[in-house]
């Protein structure tokens, strides 16, 4: 893969650099203490500044994610470098990874991706100010923004380190924002320590909120409880990716792609509404892939909470079907056998890759943005 550089920025109108990554010295050749507190307009070719501004103020306006653009920047020796830059608004802040533009399939499939996302993340409503509300947070009574700010994490690592944090975090939690980077947020005993004035309910902790996340927790009892990291953490990333998307229901199913209008119907080619619980264990299209997940499940074929890896709400006899939920762990088996199916029929990954081609390539990217292998 392409080397890489990542940067944050403020939302201001110079767009000021708060954070950039050490690998920006491969392809510019400055350090990150050379561009941090300077606006990214300073590096871009004069000709090409009117435009990006006007690029940048739209995505701003409409919280825009997976913007594509291509630029010339300025080298440490005063050289112009065409590169490819994949921007989204998070938040307060905007998060950019630059390459090297190269023409070619990679490019090219990155472009095709970006107009996915794009259209994913794009509001049910004409509220711009709030684009995504009513998929992920519930809508907020008054016009007024809420606090809120934003940690960085580093995916690589099983404890999810903290490698940048914004300073509007210091209004939520015991620490400066110095001080929560190498922090450990993955690491549930050191959460609640963390917590301070606000209900920061993030990682494994239970959302308070009415909407949001009531598919999960429709299918996993125990959602409450420490137990979703150590069943995330036993998978890869490919595999963890399908499982959330099964988990969230926020999946490449049509039931989604519809009512977020990303698709033109509700239904599967066979003719019922394509839900998470259609798909796993009704769609005639995968029966074949089906034999072996039915199989793997036995009797408990058909539990949309068995088959994710939740605690099952379902009685027998006035007592759970899984036990006590103190000492109930997830069937890792019974998750791996849903998750392989999911993956055989290739219908949660537009872009199937196998698992070893996925590893080789997570290898490399750790190595070009100089990213520590994750912890075993």
């Amino acid at each position: 893969m392409e080397t890489a550089f990542i940067t944050i920025h403020d939302l201001a109108k110079d767009s000021y650099i708060i954070y950039c990554s050490e690998s920006i010295v491969d392809i510019l050749g400055h350090t990150p203490d050379e561009v941090v507190h300077r606006s990214c307009w300073e590096f871009l070719h004069p000709d090409e500044v009117s435009t990006a501004k006007q690029l940048y103020d739209e995505s701003v306006r409409l919280d825009s994610v997976a913007v594509l653009s291509y630029c010339r920047l300025k080298n440490r020796w005063g050289e112009w470098v065409s590169c490819e830059c994949n921007f989204s608004i998070v938040y307060d802040v905007m998060v950019s990874c630059t390459s090297v533009y190269q023409r070619g399939t990679s490019s090219k499939k990155r472009s095709v991706d970006a107009l996915l996302v794009r259209k994913l993340f794009s509001p049910l409503h004409e509220d711009l100010h709030y684009p995504l509300s009513s998929s992920f947070s519930p809508r907020p009574e008054s016009e007024t923004q809420e606090l809120r700010a934003a940690l960085f994490l580093n995916r690589f690592t099983r404890s999810l380190t903290v490698i940048n944090a914004l300073i509007e975090l210091e209004a939520f939690v015991s620490c400066t924002s110095d001080g929560l980077v190498a922090f450990h947020y993955g690491s549930s005993a050191a959460q609640p320590n963390l917590l301070k004035k606000a209900d920061v309910a993030g990682g494994v902790f239970p959302h308070k909120a009415i909407e949001t996340g009531e598919f999960t927790r429709r299918i996993d009892a125990a959602i409450h409880l420490d137990k979703l990291a150590e069943l995330y953490w036993q998978l890869s990333s490919t595999e963890a990716a399908i499982l959330t998307q099964l988990r969230t229901g926020k999946a490449f199913l049509n039931e989604y792609l519809y009512k977020i209008k990303a698709s033109e119907t509700a239904a599967c080619d066979c003719g019922s509404v394509e839900s998470v619980a259609h798909f796993l264990f009704a769609c005639r299209r995968w029966r074949k892939q089906r034999a072996k997940l039915r199989q793997q499940h036995g009797e408990r074929f058909g539990e949309l909470s068995y088959a994710l890896g939740g605690y099952s709400s379902r009685q027998e006899g006035g007592e759970s079907i899984d036990g006590p939920i103190e000492q109930w762990k997830a069937d890792m088996e019974a998750v791996r056998a849903t998750i392989e199916f999911a993956r055989s029929t290739g219908r949660l990954q537009p872009n199937v890759r196998d698992e070893e081609s996925r590893e080789e390539q997570e290898a490399e990217e750790r190595r070009q943005l100089r990213i520590p292998s994750a912890a075993l």
